[in-house]
């Protein structure tokens, strides 16, 4: 038997101590699960702080020999990740103290956290997809926890999505594992820069984890989950699990092995538009959360455009690499404040607290738009160099600084949301306050304290930088003034319905249902929600049990796969 050393126990420790914990609030029917979660994310946050890159464990009778390893950019997520599930367990103490099933709902986000943290460590293909299922069907009962029409509708389409993208990434990764001959992530990635089909593999991995991590148009779960989640999983499916789907294509994308220009290309186009079609959609929202939903998905669209750009000229990955880890850290802590300030600053009320609160969530906010001297122009001034190994640069900044603008155009969306909703709910406990503010004050100053080369941080205080990113945010706020004037749809001449592609499709549907005589066909002109609500209702169930045929036919392809996954490993 395996003797380890401490620093090995430690990573261990990091998903084995929320698996314990899953596992124990199973037992015991979720009783007691509010201190089983806060304790569970300890071990990963000390492994984050404590451990060197290079930590290693091997641990050989674990399906076919597996192992768990600690590099740094798996520190720097274990690092965010960690911080947020532990502030979430913290805000959720007191968001569900009278919740009537707090204790199904600490069992499956004890069982996301262990998936989520497992896919940090995992050292080969196996072990990461064993937790990154683990991880994303976990999550579906978060998902529908409060039991509404919406939420099941959402929960639906989550799942049908993550099934989806399961089979892809299996299937790819059964690929990944026959081209390079082992299951070590390492030699997977360095192996499909030459693979015969790499294309087909390529196409698959981008799709699979494109879907959890909100690429656009692969993001219709998103703004369908969010709102409708408890706001401490809202948190961290955001800030937290998509970033598992960006962490997937950094472990398996040939980044920094091969120059891929044409899919370089495709990537950062698809980021690009991620990133304005995100604030297009999210400012006409009516739901907080779902603003963030979309904010999110514009937010992406930065990381998957610095992924391009490495795709594109290996030379430059290491360094984008950097930017790609503090960028996900910063929006990661930014959108966890965010999100856990909708159920905090309605019930603070106006005066007093409700101020405070408010100016508390001005620093997130700021951050997202890259205003000066926050983490924000950090993360950003970390992209800029590389712009020019691109075609078109000065095109390319240009087109990120107008992004900043929509995005403080997006987060005074947030605000006004909010305030609309002022002293809304009983007053926020002691718990969830604090929670929201170690998060701000997590998300303002943690950033500057990564051991990152210290030219980004002297570049981000250069009065030329300061001055490129404080017109974005001003004109943000001039745009923000235009609408509270005029109205949201005065501004922007449309509403867009949360699940946008989704409702297209629907409607899609429903002219197929008009043409076969169907009674619940909706005229091709008339948006889904002007529709008269039992007309709707027949709609989407007859959608969505379309839908749930290709559910029990993925699930079948998904055995099929797993089956063929094995038998080639053994092989």
């Amino acid at each position: 038997m395996n003797s380890f050393a401490l620093p090995q126990i430690l990573l261990l420790l990091a998903p084995g101590l929320p698996l314990l914990a899953t596992l124990l609030a199973a037992l015991r029917q979720g009783r007691g699960g509010e201190w089983l979660a806060f304790a569970a994310p300890v071990p990963a946050l000390a492994a984050a702080l404590l451990l060197p890159a290079g930590t290693h464990v091997a641990l050989p009778w674990i399906l076919l020999g597996s192992g768990l390893f600690l590099d740094a950019s798996g520190k720097t997520f274990l690092l965010f990740i960690s911080l947020l599930y532990l502030m979430a367990t913290l805000y959720a103490r007191g968001y569900m103290a009278k919740e009537i099933h707090k204790g199904r709902f600490y069992i499956f986000f004890l069982a996301a956290m262990t998936g989520n943290f497992g896919v940090l460590v995992a050292q080969d293909i196996a072990l990461f997809y064993v937790f990154f299922a683990l991880m994303s069907f976990s999550a579906y009962v978060l998902v529908i926890h409060n039991g509404s029409q919406d939420a099941m509708r959402a929960g639906r389409i989550y799942i049908v999505m993550v099934l989806m993208g399961e089979v892809l990434i299996f299937s790819s990764l059964l690929l990944i594992s026959q081209a390079a001959a082992s299951l070590d992530i390492f030699e997977g990635a360095l192996a499909l820069a030459t693979a015969p089909a790499a294309g087909i593999i390529l196409a698959m991995l981008i799709a699979g984890f494109g879907i959890k991590a909100g690429i656009v148009p692969l993001h219709l779960w998103l703004p369908l989950a969010h709102p409708v989640a408890p706001t401490p999983a809202s948190a961290v499916l955001s800030g937290a699990m998509i970033k598992t789907g960006l962490f997937g294509l950094i472990r398996f994308l040939p980044l920094g092995y091969a120059a891929l220009p044409g899919w370089g290309a495709i990537l950062a186009l698809v980021g690009l538009v991620g990133i304005f079609y995100g604030v297009l959609a999210g400012v006409t929202q009516r739901d907080p959360k779902t603003v963030l939903a979309y904010s999110s998905i514009s937010q992406m669209g930065y990381i998957i455009f610095g992924l391009g750009i490495g795709l594109a000229a290996p030379d430059y990955w290491p360094e984008l690499l950097v930017f790609v880890a503090l960028y996900a850290l910063h929006h990661g802590l930014a959108k966890g404040a965010l999100f856990l300030g909708v159920g905090v600053a309605p019930a603070a009320g106006r005066k007093g607290g409700g101020l405070l609160v408010s100016a508390g969530l001005l620093l997130p906010a700021l951050a997202l738009g890259g205003a000066p001297f926050t983490s924000g122009i950090l993360a950003k001034s970390a992209l800029k160099p590389h712009l020019y190994t691109f075609p078109w640069p000065e095109w390319s900044e240009l087109l990120l600084s107008f992004a900043a603008v929509g995005t403080t155009t997006l987060m005074g969306r947030y605000f006004f949301l909010l305030w609309q909703q002022r002293e809304k709910g009983r007053p926020p406990a002691t718990s969830m306050l604090g929670a929201w503010g170690i998060l701000v004050g997590a998300s303002a100053l943690l950033p500057w304290f990564l051991p990152i080369s210290p030219e980004f941080r002297r570049e981000a205080l250069e009065l030329i930088h300061i001055a490129g990113a404080l017109w974005p945010v001003f004109l943000g706020i001039v745009l923000i003034t235009i609408i509270w004037r005029g109205g949201i749809r005065a501004a922007t001449g449309v509403r867009i319905p949360p699940g946008d592609v989704l409702v297209f499709l629907e409607q899609g549907w429903s002219r197929i249902a008009a043409l076969g005589g169907s009674r619940t066909a909706v005229p091709p002109v008339q948006a889904a929600e002007d529709v008269a609500p039992a007309t709707r209702s027949a709609i989407v169930e007859r959608f969505e049990t379309h839908l749930t045929r290709w559910l029990v036919v993925g699930f079948f392809f998904f055995l099929l796969v797993l089956s063929l996954f094995f038998f080639f490993s053994r092989t």
